[in-house]
């Protein structure tokens, strides 16, 4: 983890404090991590950790994590009672490589963000800062999604954003060189990947 490079940039961004972000740990190795995290982040964004118990035999992944948010849809029951409309949530799984995010709306309902839709929301995001620097005519950006990714992302990609999508033939290994690949043909072909 990068919190001495990644903090301070934070912390100079000047933003204020939100409500604290709740993290579910799945009960796994990323309760350690987001435990150093809050104490890097001190009260610029509170944390808070839950389902972090790393030596309890049977609590992996057990009614939490980020897997269990994706399949059932909703909240791990150690949160209902501690997520409150407007705040923000996010379930690890257990070994903290994949993230599910989420939040209850005003009127309490469950709002889920996957992958699919952080990378979209993010890559369009990126794109506006482009523009507003003025380097759209010089900079493109492109995503590289898995076979896995959601279609819709993809379609999101292409006609909200306007941006084009490479797709990796296969899982975690291959993408690297499809970002290279994707990388070369923004170089030279107007509508990048």
């Amino acid at each position: 983890m990068h919190c001495t490079d990644i903090v301070p940039c934070f912390i100079q961004s000047g933003r204020t404090t939100p409500a604290p972000l709740i993290i579910d740990c799945a009960n796994g190795v990323g309760g350690p991590a987001a435990v150093k995290l809050s104490e890097y982040l001190g009260g610029t964004l509170p944390i808070v950790v839950e389902n972090a118990s790393t030596t309890t035999p049977g609590a992996l992944n057990n009614a939490c994590g980020a897997d269990y948010v994706k399949t059932t849809q909703k909240l791990p029951p150690s949160l209902t009672a501690r997520l409150q409309p407007g705040q923000r949530g996010c379930s690890l799984d257990g070994d903290a490589d994949r993230l599910m995010y989420f939040y209850l709306d005003d009127r309490g309902q469950f709002r889920m963000l996957d992958g699919d839709k952080i990378a979209a929301l993010v890559a369009a995001f990126i794109v506006e800062l482009v523009k507003a620097a003025g380097l759209d005519d010089s900079i493109k950006v492109g995503v590289v999604q898995t076979a896995y990714a959601n279609g819709a992302s993809t379609k999101y990609l292409a006609e909200v954003s306007n941006m084009s999508s490479f797709h990796s033939p296969e899982f975690y290994f291959s993408l690297a060189p499809s970002s290279e690949m994707c990388a070369n043909r923004c170089q030279t072909s107007p509508s990048c990947c």
